[in-house]
């Protein structure tokens, strides 16, 4: 399940962080004690049973050493009774005598047998007979009660190796189903030789039962007990135990298969864990033996138990360490939940409520007063700073938005008018151009004209030369001729006017110029006082205050050359009325053309220059008048530069008329917040 918590208050995610903390660390630590005080527990269950066994070996040491100390007692009291020196002689039959200085030991009952009646115990001499002892005399009865008389101590006798070494021997024995404690004593003779020995033996049998009865009474855990292995002559045999005892487990098996019983009369001593199933039960419980060897008797005594006995303390204080760890955790998360409320939930609380005044623009209320010095009290007081700030910075933009607001007004109604004078500029360039076009197409024809003229002329020299015939027909074209040079003044006299209304049409231009440089220095400087808001508009304006310097000057260059046109026009005008003299004189004279013929060759020649130089003043006219229009296309292109730099500028200032509202509705709204 997907956990939604990020509309959870920071306070409560930190709860929630340290609680889970909490429980992360103290669960594992919880665990980890417990799981401690299990294994310490099976260890001092495990010493616990040690101790046990080594508590009934040292009972068992200490009922044998008494019972050691009870013997020898015994048979110091048994052996003073007889007086050395032993010897061994041969005898009138088959064995030999063993005396005590020179009495015969053999059938000495009545010593034995008041020896048995005043101790409790039993007493046997022993006679060498070879490798072995012979039984001459003894109180010890067969299981039919009678006398063991006459049978034979045996090699196999723990006690046969000391004897022979000349050692005494202690122990317990088996005599026809009793357990004795027995000293073995060996007799020398003069020369050292063993040629018998003398046996006290303590019956013990019902004290060992008593011992036996004391080893089953010692409770291991609750279902624990010690029980005793024979590991001598019939090994595995229980010697003690609270059910089994007589029965022989050499062969018992764990549920795993494991030969326990073998492996510990193997080892002799130490620590054995199995999975023992009892009758009944169905499933298998682990027990744990501590099991050592008493040497002497070669007991392997063990003590032994059901591990869930031992380990059932852990469980009670297992729940106990559960139970206090939980109660713990809540103590701490209720104790953390408290502090985080008071150090952090609490102000982070009034740190949201400040930040929603400042939000909400109520900068004129103080904020909330920080409960500590901490760095939640720093970002408290840090906030009242921006607040402060905040008040600072809205009084300068009010005061600064009215001002831009009024200035992006007269930039505005400035811009406005610089595109209305552009346009008019662009409309008086346009009425220019085609002024100027016309007057290319007049110049055009006086220059075709003039052409002709000069063609007629040479025409009527040549004819001059070859025949006075023509002098009729040179009048008459000097008569056409006279008409066209007067058609050409007039057309001259045409262009001196025309290039007079374009000195006027050129000089309207130049006030135009000269004017709306003024009016983009004007929007400069207007521009300069807005500040960075209208620097972009200052370089609309100085783009067209350059754009108004050159078309000043396109007109300075156009005024010059209708200067010369005009200049031009009124040489040509001169020299028409001179040529219109010329052919007056020519027609009068035409009478006398035979005998002027040479006077008009000459006149000839002089229209001929004449014509030249008129042909001259028409193509010099004809660039002028081409230069003229190249540059009124210049200030055609310049008024429209201008026309479109006006109109951004226009568009611009509109612009930062648009943020100046929209500054001054911000700084309204602050102050309504503020109110």
């Amino acid at each position: 399940m997907k956990l939604h918590i990020q509309g959870v208050s920071l306070g409560k995610k930190l709860s929630l962080i340290l609680s889970a903390i909490v429980v992360l660390l103290t669960v594992p630590i919880t665990l980890g004690l417990s799981s401690y005080m299990t294994q310490a527990l099976e260890l001092r269950s495990e010493a616990d049973l040690g101790r046990l066994n080594q508590l009934a070996i040292s009972m068992v040491d200490e009922f044998n050493q008494d019972q050691k100390k009870s013997v020898h007692d015994l048979a110091q009291m048994f052996t003073s009774e007889f007086t050395p020196p032993y010897t061994l002689e041969e005898g009138s039959g088959s064995h030999a005598v063993l005396q005590a200085h020179g009495v015969d030991l053999a059938q000495r009952e009545l010593e034995v047998d008041n020896f048995s009646h005043e101790t409790g115990g039993n007493a046997t001499i022993f006679m060498r007979d070879g490798d072995d002892f012979l039984r001459i005399a003894t109180s010890v009865k067969k299981a039919h009660g009678e006398r063991a008389t006459g049978t034979y101590l045996g090699k196999n006798h723990p006690a046969y190796a000391s004897l022979m070494q000349g050692l005494v021997w202690q122990g317990k024995v088996n005599l026809f189903g009793r357990f004795y404690m027995a000293e073995y004593d060996p007799i020398f003779n003069t020369a050292g030789q063993v040629i018998g020995c003398f046996y006290v033996g303590l019956d013990f049998t019902d004290a060992l039962s008593n011992l036996k009865s004391k080893l089953r009474a010692i409770k291991v855990g609750a279902t624990g007990y010690i029980y005793v292995l024979d590991n001598d002559h019939e090994p595995g045999m229980l010697l003690v135990h609270p059910s089994l005892e007589g029965h022989n487990i050499i062969k018992a098996k764990d549920k795993n298969g494991r030969l326990f019983i073998r492996e510990m009369l193997t080892r002799q001593q130490g620590s054995i864990r199995y999975p023992w199933l009892n009758p009944g039960e169905t499933s298998p419980r682990e027990k744990l033996v501590i099991y050592s060897t008493y040497t002497p008797w070669k007991w392997v005594i063990a003590t032994g138990g059901y591990m869930d006995d031992f380990v059932a303390a852990s469980y009670q204080l297992r729940v106990a360490l559960f139970i206090s760890t939980g109660t713990l955790i809540l103590l701490i998360i209720v104790i953390l939940n408290a502090l985080l409320h008071y150090f952090l939930h609490r102000p982070l609380a009034l740190a949201v409520a400040d930040m929603s005044l400042l939000e909400a623009g109520q900068i004129d209320h103080e904020l909330n007063r920080p409960l500590a010095q901490d760095e939640l009290g720093y970002l408290q007081m840090t906030m009242e700073k921006l607040r402060v700030r905040l008040q600072t910075v809205n009084r300068n933009l009010h005061s600064n938005v009215e001002v831009l607001a009024r200035n992006s007004r007269e930039l505005l109604s400035t811009a406005g008018k610089s595109t209305d004078l552009v346009n008019e500029q662009s409309e008086a360039a346009a009425s220019m151009a085609a002024a100027v076009e016309e007057m290319t197409a007049s110049v055009a024809q006086v220059a075709q004209t003039t052409q002709d003229a000069g063609r007629v002329v040479q025409d009527s020299a040549h004819r001059s030369q070859h025949s006075a015939q023509v002098i009729r027909q040179t009048v008459d074209e000097m008569t056409r001729i006279a008409h066209d040079v007067h058609d050409t003044a007039s057309s001259l006299h045409a262009l001196t006017d025309q290039a007079t209304q374009i000195g006027i049409i050129v000089t309207t231009i130049k006030g135009i110029t000269d004017q709306t440089n003024l009016l983009a220095l004007n929007a400069a400087i207007e521009a300069a006082r807005a500040g960075e808001s209208g620097r972009g508009f200052a370089v609309v304006a100085d783009e067209v205050r350059q754009l108004a310097s050159r078309t000043s000057q396109a007109t300075l260059q156009i005024t010059g050359m209708v200067n010369k046109i005009q200049n031009g026009s009124k040489q040509a005008t001169s020299s028409m009325e001179l040529v219109v003299n010329s052919v007056g004189t020519g027609v009068n004279l035409a009478s006398r053309a035979g005998q002027e013929v040479a006077l008009m060759q000459e006149s000839d020649r002089e229209i001929t220059a004449m014509v030249d130089t008129i042909s001259q003043a028409v193509q010099e006219q004809s660039l002028a008048i081409s230069e003229i229009s190249s540059r009124v296309n210049l200030v055609s292109h310049g008024t429209e530069e201008a026309a479109a730099s006006s109109l951004q500028t226009r568009q611009a200032a509109q612009t930062l008329n648009n943020l100046a509202e929209q500054l001054e509705h911000i700084a309204g709204d602050l102050r309504a917040k503020r109110r």
